[in-house]
């Protein structure tokens, strides 16, 4: 009985190694690149500025600009959400922004609600706009970029 079933192993063991070495016809071939997932097309902000200086201004003031972009990329762009600071106030494209479209971040700095020692009567500050978009890159973490501007309340 041993030497039987011992017959059985053998001649199965045997066997595979000539069964693994015959060709798989062409129509049955699958390349990693055909199971890989294609990512989403990316938008791309490109804006006209990044930067803008307010220069000087004097408490009370509330100096406005508007920052531009282009989606150039290939993917449809969504804003999460542009946040900055207590004394910026934001207005931003709250539609989705499609390739070539154009969209815009609006800036006013509330100068009443800057604190003096915050932001430093009489020396010029920088301060930073963050842009989160629901799009995301390939490996999963969203899309982040940044405006800055410049500004000064006088004494």
């Amino acid at each position: 009985m041993i030497r039987l079933i011992l017959f059985f192993v053998i001649s199965a063991t045997a066997a595979f190694p000539l069964a693994a070495q015959q060709p798989l016809p062409t129509d049955t071939v699958i390349t990693k690149q055909d199971t890989a997932k294609k990512p989403d097309p990316m938008p791309k902000m490109d804006f006209t500025a990044k930067y803008h200086d307010f220069g000087k201004i004097k408490k009370g003031d509330r100096p406005t600009y508007t920052y531009e972009f282009t989606n150039n990329g290939e993917g449809v762009l969504d804003i999460e959400i542009v946040t900055g600071c207590d004394c910026t106030e934001l207005e931003y494209t709250e539609k989705l922004v499609k390739p070539g479209e154009k969209g815009f971040v609006k800036a006013t700095f509330n100068s009443n609600r800057a604190e003096p020692e915050e932001i430093g009567i009489g020396k010029p500050v920088n301060k930073v706009i963050t842009i989160v978009l629901k799009n995301t890159y390939p490996n999963g973490y969203p899309i982040v970029d940044e405006l800055k501007f410049d500004v000064q309340i006088e004494k």
